[in-house]
């Protein structure tokens, strides 16, 4: 049994720091789950059910404070490096939820169902999901997923960009990536660790300093402390570089990717609430949700400035040989009636999608008999 970790439980308690308690022994919790799983059952019983009552703290210039969640702005502490590096989420309220595959659906709902029913968790010696790391290339929703598991937890978000820390704080990374966690480990939250793998990178990489390979030491030991009241997901672009030690770590492990062909339909009527553009799909295969949310705003603003149809100016835009070549002829009949709806003419329509006028007219006349079924 750790004894160290025992007199800090017992100075805190003393001390009338019950949140302080409640984290260590959390800790101690984890620590003894595989040598004596009844302490540790019994241990995570009184965390989530104790009365205590803490007193005035004692003033301690090294302690730290609970942080103040204000939407939009860095964290407000005492220690202001902490301050500098954790930012607020300053996102607008999602209205509904991202688009994801089916099976990452599934994995985040049961997180929150989880989440909602810890106190049923404990109970039988169990805890929820507490932390997990997404991986895949920007722009696929690592960080709006952050949001929205946040928003639906009711739980402030809070978002450390371990690259920034990495460029600025080089030489003190350790200790203060310690505190950070902490800091925010002292009360119930989302916290996102974004470009993970600026630290956690393999420890048998020669190119990288020493203060690097160090940091993964810590990055076991805060992840492992974590509490079960809050979530930690770790963000990163490059899951190749991680320490395998570090993948272990996370009880779960969501991968995103580049949006399907039926993602994008739903991605693309999610942002403009408009069936025939959902058709125009094929024009953004292989980009990202953030790829694709560029393009429709950047043609959103043309069509105001110019007072023109937004399908028709995207059809304009984005119409191409390339695209057209990687289209199946189905593709191009569903894209045909869509242009045929929207009043361009059959003649322009086979002209854009480089098939004949009787392949539209093919098109247009199925799919009036698809609609009379």
């Amino acid at each position: 049994m750790n004894g160290k970790l025992l007199v800090r439980i017992i100075e805190s308690a003393l001390s009338g720091q019950v949140d302080q308690v409640k984290i260590l022994t959390n800790i101690m919790s984890n620590e003894l789950r595989n040598s004596h799983p009844e302490i540790s059952t019994h241990l995570t019983r009184l965390t989530s059910t104790s009365n205590l009552r803490g007193v005035k703290a004692r003033v301690n210039p090294n302690q730290l404070v609970k942080p103040k969640y204000e939407s939009g702005s860095k964290v407000h502490d005492s220690n202001s490096q902490i301050g500098d590096m954790v930012k607020i989420n300053s996102l607008p309220e999602l209205d509904k939820p991202p688009v994801w595959s089916d099976e990452t659906r599934k994995v985040l709902e049961q997180m929150l169902v989880e989440h909602e029913n810890r106190s049923k968790l404990q109970k039988g010696g169990l805890e929820p999901v507490k932390t997990v790391i997404f991986t895949g290339p920007p722009g696929v929703g690592k960080t709006i997923t952050a949001q929205w598991l946040s928003q639906e937890m009711k739980l402030p978000l809070l978002i450390l960009d371990l690259a920034t820390v990495m460029n600025s704080q080089l030489g003190k990374t350790g200790n203060n990536l310690k505190a950070v966690i902490d800091y925010a480990a002292s009360q119930p939250c989302v916290l996102l660790l974004d470009e993970f793998d600026a630290i956690a990178k393999k420890r048998d990489d020669d190119s990288d300093v020493g203060e690097l390979k160090r940091l993964v030491t810590v990055l076991l030991q805060t992840i492992d402390t974590w509490p079960s009241s809050s979530l930690l997901i770790a963000a990163t672009n490059h899951p190749e570089l991680l320490d395998p030690a570090v993948w272990r770590r996370f009880e779960e492990k969501v991968c995103f990717d580049n949006p399907c062909d039926e993602q994008i339909k739903q991605y693309l009527g999610s942002l403009t609430n408009n069936k025939k553009i959902e058709s125009l799909y094929p024009f953004f295969r292989g980009g990202s949700y953030s790829d694709i949310r560029t393009a429709i705003n950047r043609t959103r603003k043309i069509s105001i400035i110019y007072d023109t149809d937004l399908f028709e100016q995207l059809t304009m835009l984005y119409v191409s040989d390339i695209i057209l070549e990687n289209m199946t002829s189905n593709e191009k009949k569903e894209l045909a009636v869509s242009f045929v709806d929207s009043k361009i003419s059959q003649r322009r329509v086979a002209e854009l999608l480089k098939i004949s006028r009787q392949t539209v007219k093919k098109a247009l006349l199925d799919a009036r008999t698809d609609s009379m079924d």
